[in-house]
């Protein structure tokens, strides 16, 4: 070793020195044991020091929270090994502290030795069920990277996890790019990870307007959910809960939402035929046993989903004696007012009819909910724009739809959805005869948000988006 070389022992001993004090002054000070600190400074070899020794001695000399640090990492590595007792608390620490530069540099220093992605995943779950999840995702980021075993379970969570940090964003394009890194991994989850998994993919692939990943999905959902359902009703024991997995949510939770979700891709993607068929259905609940008073109100509401299900599919159908039913429907249920106005707007389009009635009776919820600053409705405030516009531009109501298109412009923008984005740029372009100068305006504003131009296939007509 270079005798010029810093170390950890050698800025004690600078300290010690300059401050005046002797061993067993300083020991006292930081609350050491003597013989300790003693094995720690001149031991032959010297003793290790561990992390809690370390920050006692750092506060002694008066000096800031981590700041000995970068010195530690040689306490942690031998020729042969690495101190796994030493090295995850530390780096734990570290992350919490923000001493990036330390965690990079100990992960380097790791990936030479085997074994490096156990304790680096040990520390990524550490740091997750303390819900410190931006600090987890280096250590999830790493095991993505250098993981050779595709079929590990380890990858697999750790991609799991990076999905899920990854989806919370509004950015639409990262929202994608969630989706592509985890889908291949979804099914070498454990099955409790695999059931939240899965109903993730499916919200996110929503949110997405992947309708046919979505539907897919929930297939896979449904049949997972009821399969251990149907295992478990083999095996039960006296405790009813024996043996179920520790999902976020209860099993016929999964379910239900797979076997509502895929009804609502179903319809997005056209398939009216097919659904209907579907609507008729719903899980096999028997499958599950009995059911506690939380998986009975979630029966019931999947009970009355299918109802509104149906209404809402036999007006798009056509069927408008039903749309009294759709609305009685929507005013029991308020949480499902926008979705379901985005029906009724949908099957006015395609068949033709009036609901300017709707409209005014519910012009409150529409002004407020195409207003929300809750990002994480942009989504389907979008999707009731677009249609709200086509049924504008249907009556020749050419600027109060070109508005529409504008407000449904800015909301893509905010949630960066190129496809979004290009769509409604195309949507305006057919209609752009129309727009007065103040409209024209907003939309060059839209186009060149930030300096940047926007991508635009100028004066194609647009395709309906399904």
């Amino acid at each position: 070793m270079d005798g010029n070389q810093v170390t950890l022992r050698t800025v004690i001993e600078r300290h010690l020195v300059g401050t005046g004090h002797t061993l067993a002054s300083f020991a006292k000070q930081s609350g050491q044991n003597r013989g300790s600190l003693s094995a720690i400074l001149h031991g032959n070899p010297p003793k290790p020091i561990s992390l809690a020794q370390l920050d006692a001695i750092t506060a002694a000399l008066g000096l800031g929270d981590g700041e000995l640090y970068p010195l530690y990492p040689d306490e942690c590595f031998s020729e042969r090994r690495i101190s796994r007792r030493r090295i995850e608390p530390f780096l734990i620490r570290c992350a919490e502290i923000g001493q990036s530069a330390c965690v990079e540099s100990c992960i380097e220093r790791m990936m030479e030795y085997p074994r490096a992605l156990d304790i680096l995943f040990a520390v990524g779950e550490k740091l997750f069920f303390q819900e410190k999840t931006r600090e987890a995702g280096i250590f999830y980021a790493r095991i993505a990277l250098n993981d050779a075993d595709f079929h590990s379970e380890r990858l697999a969570v750790s991609q799991y996890r990076l999905f899920r940090m990854r989806r919370s964003a509004n950015d639409m394009e990262e929202k994608l790019c969630a989706v592509i890194a985890f889908e291949p991994f979804r099914r070498r989850l454990p099955e409790e990870l695999q059931l939240d998994g899965l109903l993730e993919l499916i919200e996110t692939c929503s949110a997405l307007q992947r309708w046919g990943d979505a539907e897919r999905y929930a297939g896979e959902l449904e049949a997972l959910a009821l399969g251990i359902a149907r295992e478990l009703s083999m095996r039960r024991k006296a405790d009813s809960d024996a043996g179920r997995p520790k999902s976020e949510h209860p099993l016929i939770h999964y379910a239900i939402q797979a076997h509502m979700r895929k009804g609502t891709a179903l319809v997005r993607q056209g398939k009216y035929a097919e659904a209907r068929g579907f609507a008729a259905g719903y899980p096999e609940i028997g499958s599950f046993g009995e059911l506690n008073e939380r998986e009975r109100l979630l029966v019931e509401e999947c009970l009355a989903y299918s109802k509104g299900y149906q209404y809402a599919l036999e007006l798009l159908l056509g069927d408008t004696s039903l749309l009294s039913e759709v609305l009685e429907y929507m005013e029991r249920h308020p949480r499902r007012v926008i979705p379901g106005l985005v029906f009724v707007l949908t099957a006015a389009n395609g068949n033709g009819f009036s609901v300017d009635h709707v409209l005014q009776r519910f012009a409150g919820r529409i002004a407020e909910y195409v207003q929300t600053r809750d990002t994480a409705l942009h989504g389907l405030a979008f999707r009731l724009l677009d249609e709200l516009a086509t049924y504008l531009m249907n009556q020749e109501k050419y600027a109060d739809g070109l508005d529409c298109l504008l407000r449904g412009l800015g909301l893509a923008r905010s949630m960066n959805s190129a496809k979004d984005m290009v769509y409604g740029l195309a949507r305006f372009e057919t209609f752009r005869e129309y727009a007065d100068g103040r409209q024209l305006a907003e939309y060059r504003r839209l186009l060149y948000a930030d300096g940047v131009q926007t991508p635009l296939f100028s004066h194609q007509p647009y395709t309906k988006r399904q």
